[in-house]
């Protein structure tokens, strides 16, 4: 249950233009604190997403491998991540207009 005086917010999905090529999410701005950001892999993915921080790869490969940096989500699936600043979480994909839902419940 949120917190007396938080608030969610719904960001514009997160979608990656060029495969290989992370695409980081937006600061939710200085008048808010980040606490928890949720993610959605899109349902219209053809393939998983990966997400991590700015060394994220969506490559076939083992998690952890060189190939493939960050944890891997099929469509439909979500993860929440604790954070102060949405912007430190980025995603990349396998095929073009992949991407995320992005949910951030604020301070």
């Amino acid at each position: 249950m949120a917190e007396q005086g938080s608030r969610l917010l719904t960001l514009a999905p997160v979608e990656v233009v060029t495969p290989g090529t992370a695409v980081q999410l937006p600061t939710v701005g200085q008048s808010s604190t980040a606490k928890t950001v949720f993610l959605q892999a899109l349902s219209t993915n053809e393939e998983p997403v990966v997400i991590g921080d700015e060394k994220v790869k969506a490559e076939v490969g083992a998690h952890g491998s060189g190939k493939q940096r960050g944890i891997e989500l099929a469509a439909k699936a979500t993860v929440s991540i604790e954070v102060i600043d949405s912007a430190t979480i980025w995603v990349d994909a396998r095929k073009a207009k992949d991407g995320v839902a992005v949910t951030v419940l604020c301070a």
